[in-house]
């Protein structure tokens, strides 16, 4: 499926802040997190899209699949490999 994207939007292959790049920076970040997750809670916001990858190596897919939920939002679930779309 990965390989479909790519064919389908080529301006989104594998570069310097998409793809596995991030694997390099965030998934190996030298510093703990300073927050555990919370709920979010926002009063006014237009409606919220977010995307979330199902095997991201650095954010896991259920924290996409919560903030779309506390947000009333709509999730897109894109099935890939790479952090972010």
């Amino acid at each position: 499926q990965d390989r479909r994207v790519r064919e389908a939007a080529p301006f989104m292959a594998y570069g310097e802040f998409t793809g596995l790049a991030p694997m390099s920076t965030c998934g190996v970040w030298p510093v703990p997190p300073t927050t555990t997750p919370h709920e979010i809670s926002v009063n006014g916001l237009p409606p919220i899209l977010v995307v979330s990858t199902t095997n991201d190596p650095a954010t896991p897919y259920q924290a996409g699949v919560d903030l779309a939920r506390q947000l009333g939002g709509t999730l897109v679930t894109f099935e890939g490999t790479q952090h972010t779309v």
